[in-house]
């Protein structure tokens, strides 16, 4: 909001993206930093469609978050019609949200918990001032701006998100393995759905980094702690 009443600009930081793969006239790109970022803007976007009072208002910005296929010529489907597909765990969690299938997202989701805050937030605001609109705020976002990286195609891309992410949080070893199987690979739908997803059901979410490092002990001669086993992955 402060970026659309200044008329100023406002730098979010830096987009790093790879090119992955096209289908249907749909061009796909991995993101290898800035997601989250991007994540966090499509809440605050679907937070102004719900609380947008006009057609021209909702329609403006349903452009902006939706691939729209009008005369029916890519043969865009439901999966496609997001432009951003988040990590998985969080992908199925906005595509309900976005499709106002509010019925069935987890409320415990990280995604909906945000979706809230942002709603209220904007629902407050437009009650504090009447003379501020849907219009206006998203004026404001219009305002961000980021620098982006699009890398060749024959960079690697899992080796510079792990040298960006090197100074930040560490990932657990279920991230770092998850990010190189999904991020080196243009069927990533098929690997996450057919290997990764039912290992994480069969063994839970919160252990997946535990049954990693007893895979690797169990192939390795010797033993590594955690922090050392992703150097070993690549190689198993």
């Amino acid at each position: 909001m402060l970026a659309f009443r200044r008329d100023k600009s406002h730098f979010v930081g830096s987009v790093v993206y790879a090119p992955l793969k096209q289908v249907h006239g749909i061009l796909y790109y991995v993101i290898v930093d800035g997601q989250q970022r991007l994540t966090t803007i499509y809440l605050l976007l679907k937070a102004l469609i719900d609380c947008a009072k006009t057609d021209k208002e909702r329609e403006s910005i349903l452009e902006t978050v939706f691939n729209r296929d009008k005369f029916d010529e890519y043969g865009v489907q439901d999966a496609s019609k997001l432009k951003l597909k988040p990590v998985k765990s969080d992908n199925q969690q906005l595509y309900l949200l976005m499709e106002d299938k509010y019925e069935e997202i987890d409320k415990s989701s990280g995604i909906w918990a945000n979706y809230v805050i942002f709603k209220e937030q904007v629902e407050a605001l437009l009650k504090r001032d009447p003379d501020i609109s849907v219009r206006d705020i998203y004026r404001g976002i219009e305002k961000l701006i980021c620098a982006t990286i699009l890398l060749d195609a024959d960079d690697n891309a899992q080796e510079i998100f792990e040298r960006i992410n090197s100074t930040g949080v560490p990932l657990s070893l279920s991230d770092q393995i998850r990010n190189y199987v999904l991020m080196t690979d243009a069927n990533q739908e098929k690997l996450y759905e057919d290997y990764w997803l039912k290992v994480e059901k069969l063994v839970d979410k919160e252990n997946m980094s535990a049954f990693f490092l007893d895979y690797l002990n169990f192939r390795l001669d010797g033993f590594t702690r955690e922090d050392k086993a992703y150097m070993y992955y690549g190689d198993r």
